[in-house]
C-alpha cells in the first residue's frame, strides 16, 4: 500500500520528507510576428497554438480515409478521376500516417512494454500471497494446528519452487527480448519445440497450487484462512486474470498495426496508380503511343498491388475487430461479477456505497457495450470492404454497393471507439498528473488487514469512494462558478455584474449540465445540493477580483491543492497564461513586467520570488494571475478526482470478493489469527473517525 495515510479521509496525501527547493518556473518572452510588442513563447508542452497540435497524437485506428478516396471519384467523369483520387489521397494521407504510427506505437507497447508489466505485477501478487502463508504458518493457531503436519510445509514449499519457476521463465524471456526479435523469436520456438510452458502457463499452476494450499489449510481449520490471505489469494486470481487480458489485448493491437501500416501503404500506391493513370491521359493527348503503354502497364501493375495491400490491411482490421470483440467481452463479465460481489456485502458498506458503485458499473457496462458494438461494426465493416474489393476484380456495379455500406460502418466504428476512448479515460482520470496518482493510489491492502477487521477496511474504503465522488461534484461546482466569472472583464472593476445576475448563470449552466456523465445521478444529486447550501445568491455580491480570492480559498482546501500547486508544470502553466493575458494590454504598468531595472527587455522570466511581488504589485495583474491559477487548479483537480473515486472503486470492489468468498465457504470470523487484533482495531478506528471529522469540517468551512 503506497502512503500510510487514512483510508477514511476522501483524498488524504501522506507526510513526505521534505524535498530541496525547486529552481524557480522559467519562459522565454520573444517579439510578435507583425509587432515589436512581447510575446511569451510555448517552449514547454503547456498551451498555444503548438501544444493544441498535440491533438492529433490523439488520432487512433482512424480506418475509412483510405475507402473514400478510393470509392468518391467513381461519382465523377473518367477523365476527371485520376486527378481527383490523387488530390484526395494527398489530402487524407496525413491522418491515415498518424493513426498507423499511433497503432505500430501501439502494437510495440503491449508487446514490450504493457504485457511485461503485468506480468511483473502478477510475479508480485505471487510473492505477497506466499509471504502471507508463510504469516499464517508462523501465526499463533497455524503453528498449533498446521506447524506440526509434514503436508502444509511441503506444499508451501511446492507453491515457492512454482513462483521460482515462473520467475525464472519471466526474466529468460525479457533477456533475449533485450538481445532483439532475433533471439526473443528464436527463445520462443525453442520453447515451443521441447514442450516447456511459458509463463503465462506457469502462472497458471501457481494459481491451482495455491488454491490447493488454501483450501487443505481451510479444511484443516477455518481460522487458518485469515482475511489478509482471502485478500492476497483474490488479488492473485485478478492479476492472473489481468495478465490474460494484457495477452489477449496484443492481437488485437498487432491486427491493427498491420492493416494501418498496410492501409497507408496502399494509399501511396493508389497514389502512384493514380499519377500514372494521369500520365498516361496526358502521353495519350501527346500522341505518343509507347508513352501511353507504358504508363497503362504501370497502371495496372500498380492497381494490383493497390488491390493486395488494400486486401490484406481489411483482413487485418476485420482480424482486429473479432479479436478486441473477445477482450470487450470478457471485460463485461468481469464487471458483472464485481456488481454481484458488492450486491452480496451490501450490509456491510451501507446502501449509499451501494448504489453510487451500481451506478459507476452501470456506465462501465454502457461503455463495454458500445465498445462491443464499435468491434462489430468495425468486423462487419473491413468484411464488407474486403468482399467489396475481391468482386471489383469481376464485377464493378456490385463492388460499389457493397463499398458504400462498408465506408459508413469502417468510419462509424473508427470514430465511435475513438470518442468512447476519450470518454473512457476522462471518466477514470487518466489525465492526472503522475505524482499525484502516485500519492492517492490505495495498493494493496494486506497490511491494514493484518492488523484491522476486514469489516472495518471493508467500511472505510467505502467512505474514501463516496468521499471522492462528493468531491467531485464541489469541483464541478468551482468549475461552473469560473465559467460564470471568466465571463466579466477584470480590467473594469467599477461596474461589476449583479449578484442575481451570476447566480442566474449559475443555475442555468448547472441546468444545462444535468446529464454529466463523469459526475453519475448521485454526483448530480450532491451538486444541486451544493449550489444551495455553499454558493446562495449572496455568495455572488462584489467585485469578479473578490470573487476569484473567495474561490481560490475553497479551492485551497481540497486535500489535493497543495500537491497541484508545488508541480513545476502546474506553475508555468498558471505563468505562461497570465503572462499571455498581461502582454495584450496597453498599459505601463504591464509593460514593465517585460523589462529589468536596468530598462532591457528580458529575454527570459524567472517566476521568483522578486518577480511576482512584483506582479502582485498591480491590482489587475494580481487578478489576472489569480484567475488562471483557479481555472488551472480546477483543471488539474477534477481528474484527480475522478482518478481517486476508480482507485477506491477498485479496492471496495477487491475487498467485496474477498468479503463474499469467505461468507460463500463459511470462513468469515469476527476476529482472526492475529494476536494484536484487539489491541490494533481501536487505534486505527479512532484515527479515521478523526480524520472523517476533520475533513467534515474542513468543508464546511
Amino acid at each position: 500500500m503506497t502512503g500510510s495515510f487514512p483510508l477514511g479521509a476522501p483524498s488524504a496525501f501522506p507526510l513526505s520528507p521534505p524535498e530541496p527547493e525547486p529552481e524557480p518556473v522559467t519562459i522565454t518572452v520573444g517579439r510578435g510576428l507583425l509587432s515589436p510588442d512581447p510575446r511569451p513563447v510555448d517552449d514547454f508542452s503547456g498551451s498555444g497554438f503548438l501544444s493544441r497540435l498535440r491533438i492529433l497524437h490523439r488520432v487512433r485506428n482512424l480506418d475509412g480515409p483510405d475507402d473514400v478516396a478510393g470509392a468518391l471519384p467513381a461519382a465523377f467523369s473518367t477523365a476527371s478521376q485520376p486527378a481527383i483520387e490523387l488530390g484526395l489521397l494527398t489530402a487524407l494521407f496525413p491522418l491515415m500516417a498518424l493513426s498507423a504510427k499511433a497503432a505500430v506505437t501501439s502494437a510495440h507497447g503491449g508487446y514490450a512494454r504493457e504485457y511485461p508489466e503485468h506480468v511483473r505485477a502478477n510475479l508480485d501478487q505471487q510473492r505477497r500471497l506466499i509471504e502471507s502463508l508463510r504469516r499464517e504458518a508462523a501465526s499463533g493457531v497455524a503453528a498449533n494446528e498446521v506447524g506440526g503436519e509434514a503436508g502444509g510445509d511441503s506444499d508451501l514449499d511446492r507453491l515457492i519452487e512454482r513462483h521460482t519457476d515462473c520467475v525464472r521463465s519471466f526474466e529468460d524471456r525479457e533477456r533475449q527480448r533485450a538481445r532483439g526479435f532475433g533471439r526473443l523469436l528464436k527463445h520462443n520456438l525453442t520453447r515451443k519445440w521441447h514442450r516447456r510452458p511459458g509463463t503465462s502457463a506457469l502462472c497458471q499452476d501457481f494459481l491451482k497450487q495455491a488454491r490447493s494450499v488454501v483450501e487443505m489449510r481451510a479444511a484443516r481449520s477455518r481460522h487458518l484462512e485469515t482475511p489478509e490471505t482471502s485478500y492476497q489469494h483474490h488479488l492473485a486470481h485478478k492479476g492472473t486474470d489481468a495478465q490474460r487480458q494484457a495477452k489477449r489485448a496484443r492481437w488485437p493491437a498487432l491486427f491493427t498495426g498491420i492493416g494501418m501500416s498496410g492501409m497507408a501503404g496502399g494509399m501511396v500506391i493508389s497514389a502512384s496508380a493514380s499519377a500514372a493513370a494521369a500520365g498516361g491521359a496526358v502521353t495519350q493527348a501527346w500522341g505518343h503511343a509507347a508513352g501511353v503503354a507504358a504508363a497503362h502497364a504501370a497502371e495496372g501493375a500498380l492497381d494490383a498491388a493497390t488491390g493486395g495491400a488494400m486486401m490484406g490491411a481489411q483482413a487485418a482490421q476485420m482480424a482486429a475487430g473479432a479479436t478486441n470483440l473477445r477482450v470487450h467481452l470478457a471485460d463485461h463479465r468481469r464487471l458483472r461479477r464485481d456488481r454481484a460481489a458488492v450486491q452480496a456485502i451490501a450490509v456491510d458498506i451501507g446502501p449509499r456505497a451501494t448504489a453510487l458503485h451500481a451506478q459507476d458499473t452501470r456506465w462501465r457496462l454502457a461503455d463495454s457495450r458500445r465498445s462491443q458494438a464499435c468491434d462489430i461494426a468495425l468486423s462487419a465493416g473491413q468484411g464488407l470492404m474486403l468482399a467489396s474489393s475481391a468482386s471489383g476484380l469481376a464485377c464493378a456495379p456490385v463492388a460499389l454497393a457493397l463499398a458504400g455500406p462498408g465506408i459508413a460502418l469502417t468510419l462509424g466504428a473508427s470514430i465511435c471507439a475513438g470518442v468512447n476512448d476519450a470518454h473512457r479515460e476522462q471518466y477514470l482520470g487518466d489525465g492526472a498528473a503522475d505524482a499525484v496518482k502516485q500519492d492517492m493510489r490505495l495498493g494493496n491492502l494486506g497490511q491494514r488487514l493484518r492488523d484491522v477487521p476486514l469489516d472495518t477496511v471493508l467500511r472505510d474504503v467505502a467512505a474514501r469512494f463516496e468521499g471522492h465522488q462528493d468531491q467531485l461534484a464541489h469541483t464541478r461546482l468551482w468549475s461552473d462558478i469560473l465559467a460564470v466569472l471568466d465571463r466579466e472583464d477584470l480590467g473594469r472593476p467599477e461596474h461589476p455584474a449583479s449578484a442575481h445576475e451570476r447566480h442566474g448563470r449559475l443555475l442555468r449552466l448547472n441546468q444545462q449540465r444535468r446529464a454529466a456523465f463523469p459526475l453519475l445521478p448521485a454526483g448530480v444529486e450532491r451538486l444541486q445540493a451544493l449550489r444551495t447550501e455553499r454558493h446562495p445568491e449572496a455568495w455572488f455580491d462584489g467585485p469578479a477580483a473578490t470573487l476569484h480570492e473567495r474561490l481560490s480559498a475553497a479551492l485551497r482546501q481540497h486535500p489535493a491543492s497543495a500537491r497541484v500547486l508545488a508541480l513545476q508544470e502546474f506553475q508555468r502553466t498558471v505563468l505562461f497564461a497570465s503572462v499571455s493575458e498581461l502582454a495584450r494590454r496597453r498599459d505601463p504598468v504591464m509593460e514593465r513586467l517585460f523589462y529589468d531595472d536596468r530598462g532591457r527587455r528580458m529575454k527570459t522570466l524567472k517566476a521568483d520570488a522578486a518577480f511576482l511581488a512584483r506582479l502582485r504589485s498591480s491590482p489587475l495583474a494580481r487578478a489576472i494571475l489569480q484567475r488562471h491559477e483557479n481555472a488551472a487548479l480546477v483543471r488539474c483537480l477534477t481528474p484527480i478526482d475522478r482518478f481517486g473515486r476508480a482507485d477506491a472503486r477498485e479496492a471496495l470492489t477487491d475487498l467485496a470478493h474477498t468479503k463474499a468468498g469467505r461468507q460463500a465457504r463459511g470462513g468469515d470470523q469476527p476476529c482472526f489469527a492475529s494476536k494484536n487484533c484487539s489491541s490494533s482495531v481501536e487505534p486505527f478506528s479512532a484515527a479515521v473517525d478523526a480524520c472523517a471529522s476533520m475533513v467534515v469540517v474542513t468543508a464546511s468551512k
